[in-house]
């Protein structure tokens, strides 16, 4: 399958079905084939199924890799499907943000201005640790001391990361011609 130049498929096939096609041939991994079946669906207007094959191949190079090199490789796949999946993302935002309230409503945090300070909303917390750029007034008036705060910080750092996927995504799609 290597080194296979081809402009035209039939039947028209879904790419799950030439995936199989592709995972008949050698176990080792080579980018090539599925370059050009991605090439193949790019050409016929079906991104989704080119996002597909490009995910795919992706995961049989993982496979291919030793143990400890597939590590990142699982955590790339897992949060953002290889930046195929950006929507993924997203979810993962939003399943932060239900933890991270969750976490809050029982670790409520000491004000810093014992006399001026809003009312605290634990989701309003959440989501002010949790979105970058987004000053909803929780952040600031509030701090946490000891294990919340390296929680608060996973948020920060987590949230930046989800944040720029989900930024990336819809920018890939907005530019889409």
């Amino acid at each position: 399958m290597n080194e296979l130049v081809y402009h035209d498929l039939e039947p028209d096939l879904p790419a799950r079905e030439r995936l199989r096609w592709l995972r008949r041939g050698r176990k080792e991994y080579r980018a090539q084939p599925y370059e050009q079946l991605a090439a193949y669906y790019r050409r016929q207007g079906h991104d989704e199924q080119a996002r597909r094959v490009l995910l795919a191949k992706h995961r049989h190079y993982r496979r291919s890799r030793p143990w400890y090199a597939r590590i990142f490789g699982y955590l790339l796949d897992g949060m953002v499907g290889y930046g195929y999946r950006p929507g993924q993302a997203a979810l993962w935002m939003l399943a932060l943000l239900i933890a991270g309230s969750v976490f809050f409503t029982y670790r409520r945090p000491e004000p810093i201005n014992a006399g001026e300070h809003p009312h605290y909303q634990p989701v309003l917390y959440a989501a002010d640790v949790l979105l970058p750029i987004i000053n909803l007034g929780q952040e600031s008036a509030f701090k946490h001391h000891g294990p919340a705060q390296w929680v608060a910080s996973a948020m920060i750092l987590l949230g930046w990361l989800f944040a720029t996927a989900v930024v990336a995504g819809v920018t890939r799609v907005l530019t889409r011609s």
